[in-house]
């Protein structure tokens, strides 16, 4: 099997309130369990970032319905690459979001709480580590200006 991981950033088409952001980190959660798809979904500022790790076909697959998705805009493939390990192997989907309410949601993430420390990744995973900090410090998301 050709295990990959593809890490993007994309800007929300709207704002997700508290209401809307749980809705669709379940979805998320269990489309891929079903096809056997683990990750990290970031929502920080109007702006996604997520990794996808699974088998190639699988995850090309998900990541074309994600592209349709009217959620998205401004959809950026920051790493497409063989890996040689899951880092996510227990996430079905890990989620970071952007108030405290959710924080008691299954798969909640302390990765821009707590930064890169938590997530222990393993094997040659510095660039992911260095993708992730990016989004963390601002990269790939809109500015408050916009």
């Amino acid at each position: 099997m050709d295990l990959i991981h593809l890490i993007y950033a994309s800007a929300a088409s709207r704002s997700l309130n508290q209401r809307k952001l749980p809705a669709l980190l379940k979805k998320s959660r269990e489309n891929n369990a079903a096809v056997d798809i683990t990750g990290l979904l970031l929502y920080k500022d109007g702006a996604f970032f997520q990794i996808l790790e699974g088998d190639r076909p699988t995850v090309l697959r998900v990541f074309e319905k994600i592209k349709k998705d009217p959620r998205h805009t401004n959809i950026t493939v920051l790493l497409l690459e063989s890996i040689p390990q899951r880092n996510f192997a227990d996430h079905r989907m890990g989620f970071v979001s952007v108030d405290e309410d959710t924080a008691a949601l299954p798969g909640f993430s302390k990765v821009l709480l707590q930064g890169m420390g938590f997530l222990d990744l393993q094997g040659d995973a510095a660039r992911t580590q260095k993708v992730i900090e990016n989004f963390k410090d601002g990269y790939w998301r809109p500015s408050k200006e916009s």
